[in-house]
């Protein structure tokens, strides 16, 4: 029996015993085989990786079936001092040079093939001037040049857009008074702001005026559509208003103020030393005495800005919810939401209620409902000096006044040395007193002046 058994090992080959040992048949007999179930996972070799990028140098090449610590599984490393350098490195097409590549020209080198880059964010290789570091223009193409997946009125950071005026009236003339910033043509709106009326089609470039106020010794008017006019003395550039559409105008001492379209103040003339104190934001009305001003914000919250010796400035109410605003010297005063006229300064308010209010030299006056114009007691212009009538608006000046009737004609009362409180014949529109002559608008959008005028006052604009 002991017999049999040597000679049956005997007959066992090293060929059967590796194949006992290979179950996989990869040739590599365990334990040398990682994996002798899978005869493709063999024992794998590993690179020294010095730089630890992934990517190991073609000698010290060591096989084993765990990766060594400072080893990779990818030979071929041109440079293992540089992480950043390796064949895996990823490289695009720039073809237009705007160091921003094509997504779908990827190649892998060491070392950037000529005319590539890095980074694939360009989206359209053929133009220089589209990439993510393009500003967006607008353009009739509709490109995206900043590659961020939007293009013109559709991406919030485009530029160079046209200025559109809304044509309500559709007679092919915009209004400035509503604008819009937009690459392309806005539906019921047009690139001409030069319509006068756009609630009439039959009224189009021939505007009439709209607004005036009489200041010291010159005064200043808006037509229709938003141009602005100066008058008078021109000492320190009082009659050279901004060449841009304007809401509301108001004449002053030596400078004057307007309400741009947007809501923003701009000043000219004698204000040049107090510009950088126009008040950020929007507003809705605004008033000036001889060298400081006062306006009227969207919410009804008034900012004051300019010269102030006495402190009055610093009076004005700092609550919002008032409807106008009225400034001298002497302070100012507030027409607040429930018809109350509140005065600071020298100023003394009135309990109200009343629609309008203005300031005198040195009180507050109102206008009624009922169309009567009222004040404390002995407040300049206010009280029994006023002439007769019913009235819808009225203006103050340091030593006059005038009213505008019901049936448009005017009247005017207090010192009249230079003619300022002579009202002329003929319907009117609008009225404001100066200093020492007053304006007005007729009913056929025509300017008219009366009173002090060796300044040029007295003679406004056609």
């Amino acid at each position: 029996m002991l017999l049999l058994g040597a000679l049956a090992c005997a007959l066992v080959t090293d060929a059967d015993f590796a194949a006992r040992f290979d179950l996989d048949g990869d040739g590599v007999p365990r334990p040398e085989d990682c994996d002798d179930d899978d005869a493709e996972n063999v024992v794998p070799s590993w690179y020294p990786d010095a730089d630890g990028d992934g990517w190991g140098t073609d000698t010290g090449v060591v096989t084993q079936c765990v990766q060594p610590a400072g080893y990779a599984a990818l030979p071929g490393d041109c440079d293992d001092d540089e992480h950043d350098v390796n064949p895996g490195l990823a490289w695009y097409d720039d073809a237009d040079g705007d160091e921003y590549g094509n997504a779908a020209t990827e190649q892998h080198a060491c070392v950037s093939p000529s005319n590539t880059v890095s980074n694939n964010a360009d989206c359209d290789d053929t133009r220089a001037d589209v990439s993510p570091a393009s500003p967006e223009l607008c353009d009739d193409a509709n490109a995206d040049e900043d590659c961020d997946g939007t293009a013109d009125d559709d991406d919030a950071s485009a530029t160079r857009q046209l200025d559109w005026y809304a044509d309500a009236d559709s007679d092919g003339l915009g209004t400035v008074f509503d604008l819009l910033s937009r690459c392309d043509q806005p539906a019921g709106y047009t690139e001409d702001r030069r319509d006068c009326d756009d609630a009439d089609p039959a009224i189009t470039t021939e505007c009439r005026w709209a607004q005036v106020s009489a200041g010291a010794y010159f005064s200043c008017a808006l037509q229709q559509d938003g141009d602005a006019a100066c008058w008078g003395v021109t000492n320190l550039g009082e009659n050279e208003p901004p060449d841009a559409p304007m809401i509301a105008i108001a004449a002053g001492g030596s400078h004057a103020c307007g309400i741009l379209a947007d809501g923003t103040l701009t000043c000219w003339g004698g204000a040049d030393a107090w510009d950088d104190e126009l008040p950020a934001g929007s507003f809705t009305a605004l008033s000036i005495g001889t060298n400081a001003a006062c306006a009227l914000r969207d919410d009804g919250a008034i900012a004051c800005w300019g010269s102030d010796p006495d402190g009055y400035l610093a009076d004005a109410p700092t609550d919002a919810g008032f409807r106008s605003v009225s400034m001298t010297d002497s302070g100012g005063c507030a027409l607040a939401s429930d018809g109350a006229v509140v005065g600071w300064g020298q100023a003394t308010g009135l309990a109200g209620p009343v629609e309008l209010a203005d300031m005198a030299s040195v009180s507050c006056c109102g206008l009624t409902s009922e169309g009567q114009i009222l004040g404390e007691q002995g407040a300049d212009f206010c009280t029994d000096i006023v002439p007769a009538g019913t009235y819808t608006t009225f203006s103050t000046g340091p030593s006059h006044a005038c009213g505008l009737r019901d049936d448009n004609t005017l009247a005017c009362w207090g010192y009249d040395f230079y003619g300022q409180a002579t009202a002329p014949d003929g319907t009117f529109t609008a009225v404001s007193a100066g200093n020492d002559h007053t304006c007005a608008i007729d009913t056929d959008g025509r300017l008219q002046c009366w009173g002090y005028d060796t300044t040029g006052a007295y003679a406004p604009p056609e």
